[in-house]
């Protein structure tokens, strides 16, 4: 069996260089704003996406990718390797995991017919955004130490059972347009400086908070929750994701390395889909012990 390949779907908000580096394959998934499509990072970089967020009449609505961009890498990788790992955004979150559960099935039979054999594996991150990204990260080193499937998918599965995340709105206009709350409500929580603070965890999301005073009580808010989830002075790994708003991860990183070791941290941008979402200025935090 060849070195295992690692895809994922764009929503795990990873920069270019760390997709070069690993040698990750990625699968667009879909933005639609008014009458234009467009696939996420390939035809439309995360800087324009928030572009068109701010000035655009018509709310950006996300959706899986095609069945051919997951043909189209799955016969690519068919040639370089007989087994894939295929990770993706939760199925809570899009109906993209099913999607590649799917089109595995298609591809590994028609390899088959062909007196090939392709072995590809497709695990429900229960995770998006950088959280995605840092599962995928993980399973991508393994891979390049040439690990086994088996271990790969079992270190995944233990990162995947144990990470953590939070993620925190500046603007609730953002959460209004994307009908997750009225009108009334976004511009009193405006009003109030309210920054509400959400979990996603094991695929689902919860609220963990509402805190008032703008971003510096928001932000101790957060190192609160880390540390009713992981004891302060754990060794972790960190990932960091922010909506076009870079200060808000120079406040707060300085704030949990005070409190954890943290063995490693990422930092890139919110993409489409949570954006879309969450707004501009969105931060969130994802982190699990080690």
């Amino acid at each position: 069996m060849g070195q295992v390949k690692i895809v994922t779907d764009t929503t795990c908000d990873l920069p270019p260089e760390i997709i070069k580096q690993y040698d990750i394959r990625l699968v667009p998934t879909v933005i639609t704003v008014g009458n234009n499509v467009y696939r996420d990072t390939f035809d439309l970089p995360v800087h324009q996406f928030y572009e068109l967020l701010k000035t655009s009449a018509d709310r950006p609505v996300s959706g899986p990718p095609g069945r051919k961009d997951f043909s189209d890498v799955y016969t690519t990788l068919s040639k370089e390797t007989d087994c894939v790992i295929s990770l993706h955004v939760s199925e809570a979150w899009s109906p993209t995991y099913k999607l590649a559960e799917n089109m595995a099935r298609f591809s590994m039979s028609a390899v088959q017919k062909l007196g090939q054999k392709l072995d590809i594996t497709v695990i429900d991150s229960r995770a998006t955004c950088i959280g995605l990204g840092i599962i995928v990260i993980e399973a991508a080193r393994l891979a390049q130490q040439g690990k086994p499937k088996d271990v790969i998918v079992g270190s995944i599965n233990n990162i995947i059972s144990n990470l953590r995340s939070l993620f925190m709105v500046d603007d609730m206009t953002y959460l209004e347009k994307s009908g997750r709350i009225g009108k009334a409500g976004a511009m009193i929580g405006n009003m109030l400086g309210v920054k509400p603070i959400f979990s996603i965890e094991g695929g689902e999301t919860s609220v963990k908070g509402r805190p008032m005073g703008g971003a510096g009580v928001a932000f101790d808010k957060m190192i609160d929750l880390m540390g009713d989830a992981i004891p302060y002075n754990s060794s972790i790994k960190v990932g960091l994701a922010h909506a076009m708003s870079p200060d808000k991860i120079e406040k707060i990183r300085p704030k949990i390395e005070e409190k954890y070791n943290c063995v490693e941290i990422f930092e890139t941008l919110v993409g489409t889909s949570v954006g879309a979402t969450m707004g501009p200025g969105s931060f969130g935090i994802v982190y699990y012990a080690v």
